[in-house]
């Protein structure tokens, strides 16, 4: 039989009571879902956006009163009152514990983590309790570590809320803890419950993590913030000290000057430009790493000299090929000499336009070449041209000297770049052609090679530079009795001291300023064909106009002027120079055979007849330079360069569709895939658009400069200009590059290199594309090179 008195176990006791707590429940509730129903709360923001928080400040600027009601649900409000109810009730643990899963409701107007400051907001008027009691915005300022929730009118402790560890406190139960879930809101005694809570261990332990987060947020001081920033700090030197050796090595060599020194030991006074420059202009702390007895992180060995010369010409290379236009056009210009160790080298240059259709001839470097046959020389360009990332395809022209290893038509290197690039025409260089051009005409003239050897032998004994005849003759009559080469000195004077001599002289200086101007223009960038064919054909009429008898009055009387006043002897006229002639007969046995010459028929020395000289030089070397120019100025590809009538507006063929080398060019460079129908259609367009701008008369660069402004309209046309203005005239600038070599590489510099000499002729010619260098990118480069014991990034 049970016994009714016997005590019930404490799980039955709980059973109980909480059977009692939800029959109390639900006698004051009308609607049994209300008591499992979630009550939908507002998310912050859009609390805030209600209630007039501004960011930053936790400032409220509308009035709580008003805005109550919308903001707090009924819901809500009831379980608030029940809540301050039960603070006002002194009831056991049980009962306060059944309530929690009432009030612990998540709170979405307060910080959500500890990276943000404490929500503080402050309302015109706080909203007052049952007790008619409100919240005092003051106490902000006392405690910093509160704030406010307005959907609970409760306050909170930020530090106890993200700090806190998941040991509960003594008498406290889990998810129950005022300052930190439940919330405070008794307003009678918030002075005294602030402070209590603000001295109770719990929160100074609290306090000082929040302390010691934001300080290891803010100074970063952390072991693994403190590993960092040492290591940063180490990178960042690494990366000033190669900056400063490469700005350096920039100097150096676009200067041409040497880096090493004879002895480079730290005691030597011979230790070469680099270290000398590094030691004057370094700061105390790269003077201090440069001084240590480590060997590593100085940066300043040969080998790592190479990979800071390296370095700069990549960059600089990479700098000329981005002005490449789009289009991609390029033509290879390419020459050969000795250097100074008597190493061939073979000089790259690549001609080629922007977008903007300007025109560029710059360096790539140069190749030493053991061998010089047509397939070696051949395979080097091709190799250099990939080293570029250049596509071969879109080479549209080649320019040599007339060598045959260059320019035979059969198995010259041009023939073999032709075979691999169809429209890759061989073009010779007219620099060479103008110098061929001037050889040929006097080379089998025996008073002018006489002349030019005389002349030639004055540069070799004096090479002190003057230039004057007064100037030289008197220097000549010094040196025949005084110094170590007297007979040389009496042979130079004598042969200068000829009325021929004089004669032939002016003659020559008039010929060669007729020259002089194609001459220079031939060794500029820009120069295009059209002007050049311009300028030969004025040339060879300004030589033709020479030719005549009044010419050769005034060289001779500027002559008699200038051996008048060198007190030289002048030749008037053939009868007074001459000996008595006899009669010249031929001998009989000669009769059936054509006699050309006879002994005797030459005059002694100094005694030849002066008016000969207008016939045998002037008229001679006019006559043979002009027949030279016609020769060797006719185009081989003249079908291909016709295309250049259509952009001059005095040939019939301006701006005109049925130009027939239009087709011819555009089937040449088909691989361009240049639209004929479209370019036809855009000629019109062009030549109205010109007339409309009245430009009646426009070189290709008005009409380049009209339009570029429209490059979708006129797409196919620019292309042509492209091509146009990629064709190269002379190989000058190699020559530029070849007397640039001889001050990089010296006599005194043999023992370079070739990747080495290279680079710095790269850096040393394209001095302008070199001061365009990022020197951060620089050392991204040096770093990438390989690994470096110093990390640079």
């Amino acid at each position: 039989m049970e016994n009714k008195n016997k005590r019930t176990g404490g799980a039955a006791r709980e059973r109980d009571k909480k059977k009692k707590l939800l029959l109390a429940a639900a006698a004051t509730c009308h609607n049994i879902g209300t008591m499992f129903s979630k009550t939908q709360l507002k998310t912050t923001d859009d609390v805030r956006n209600e209630l007039g928080i501004v960011n930053g400040d936790n400032k409220l600027k509308l009035d709580i009163s008003e805005n109550l009601n919308t903001i707090i649900p009924k819901s809500h409000t009831s379980i608030q009152d029940n809540i301050e109810g039960e603070q006002q009730m002194d009831t056991n643990v049980e009962i306060k514990n059944a309530n929690i899963n009432l009030i612990n409701l998540e709170i979405y107007d307060i910080s959500n983590s500890k990276d943000q400051s404490p929500i503080q907001p402050i309302l015109k008027s706080f909203p007052m309790n049952s007790e008619r009691r409100s919240f005092n915005a003051k106490y902000y300022e006392v405690h910093n570590w509160l704030e406010y929730s307005i959907s609970r009118d409760a306050v909170f402790c930020f530090s106890c809320r993200h700090f806190l560890n998941n040991n509960n406190v003594r008498g406290q139960i889990e998810n129950n803890i005022v300052f930190v879930k439940q919330g405070f809101n008794r307003w009678k005694t918030q002075k005294q419950s602030f402070i209590k809570h603000e001295l109770s261990e719990r929160h100074l332990s609290n306090i000082e993590k929040w302390t010691m987060y934001l300080s290891v947020k803010n100074k970063n001081n952390s072991v693994a913030n403190a590993l960092f920033h040492s290591r940063s700090q180490a990178i960042t030197e690494n990366r000033e000290h190669v900056k400063f050796l490469l700005k350096t090595t920039l100097f150096l060599g676009k200067q041409g000057l040497a880096f090493r020194g004879k002895n480079e030991e730290p005691n030597s006074s011979h230790r070469g430009n680099l270290k000398e420059l590094i030691e004057m202009f370094c700061d105390e702390s790269m003077k201090i790493r440069l001084l240590s007895k480590t060997t590593y992180g100085h940066y300043t060995y040969p080998v790592i000299q190479n990979q800071l010369i390296h370095v700069i010409a990549s960059c600089t290379k990479e700098i000329i090929l981005k002005n490449i236009s789009t289009f991609g056009a390029f033509a290879v210009l390419v020459d050969e000499t000795k250097d100074s160790s008597k190493k061939e080298q073979l000089s790259f240059i690549i001609r080629f336009t922007d977008n903007n259709l300007n025109i560029h001839k710059k360096t790539l470097g140069c190749y030493h070449m053991t061998k010089c046959d047509a397939k070696s020389l051949s395979d080097a360009i091709i190799q250099m041209v990939g080293e570029n990332k250049l596509d071969i395809n879109n080479c549209v022209a080649q320019c040599y000297d007339g060598a045959s290893v260059m320019s035979d038509p059969f198995s010259g290197v041009q023939k073999r770049i032709t075979e691999l690039v169809p429209h890759a025409v061989y073009i010779h260089c007219h620099a060479h052609r103008l110098n061929l051009c001037l050889i040929n005409s006097i080379e089998d003239i025996k008073l002018i090679t006489d002349f030019f050897d005389t002349v030639q032998g004055l540069y070799k004994y004096l090479m002190n530079g003057h230039t004057r005849y007064t100037e030289i003759r008197d220097v000549l009559t010094i040196l025949t009795t005084e110094g170590d080469q007297t007979a040389r000195a009496i042979g130079l004077l004598e042969e200068i001291s000829t009325f021929k001599f004089i004669i032939i002289l002016c003659i020559m200086k008039k010929i060669l300023k007729r020259i002089h101007c194609t001459s220079c223009e031939l060794q500029s960038k820009s120069i295009l064909l059209p002007s050049l064919m311009n300028l030969v054909n004025s040339t060879k009429e300004s030589l033709q106009n020479l030719r005549n008898d009044e010419t050769y009055k005034n060289i001779y009387e500027q002559s008699k002027q200038i051996a008048l006043q060198n007190k030289v002897r002048v030749e008037e006229n053939e009868e007074r120079n001459n000996r008595l002639k006899r009669n010249i007969s031929f001998n009989k046995n000669f009769k059936d055979y054509l006699v050309t010459s006879t002994l005797g028929k030459s005059n002694s020395k100094g005694m030849r007849a002066v008016p000969t000289l207008k016939t045998e030089v002037l008229y001679s070397i006019i006559d043979r330079f002009v027949q030279q120019l016609e020769t060797r100025f006719s185009e081989k590809n003249q079908e291909l360069f016709k295309i250049f009538q259509i952009f001059d507006y005095t040939s019939l063929y301006y701006f005109n569709p049925k130009c027939p080398s239009l087709e011819f060019f555009i089937d040449h460079y088909k691989y361009f895939e240049i639209n004929k129908i479209k370019v036809k259609s855009e000629f019109s367009s062009a030549k109205a658009l010109l007339e409309h701008k009245n430009i009646l008369r426009p070189d290709l660069e008005m009409i380049v400069d009209v339009l570029i402004e429209l490059p979708s309209s006129f797409s196919e046309t620019l292309k042509l200009m492209h091509i146009i203005k990629t064709l190269p005239i002379s190989t000058a600038s190699n020559e530029r590059f070849f007397s640039s070599m001889k001050n990089v590489k010296s006599y005194i510099r043999t023992s370079m290199g070739d990747e080495r000499l290279s680079d710095l002729m790269i850096i040393n010619v394209e001095k302008d594309e070199a001061n365009k260098i990022d020197l951060n990118k620089a050392v991204d480069d040096f770093g990438k090179m390989k690994n470096r014991r110093y990390p640079l990034f």
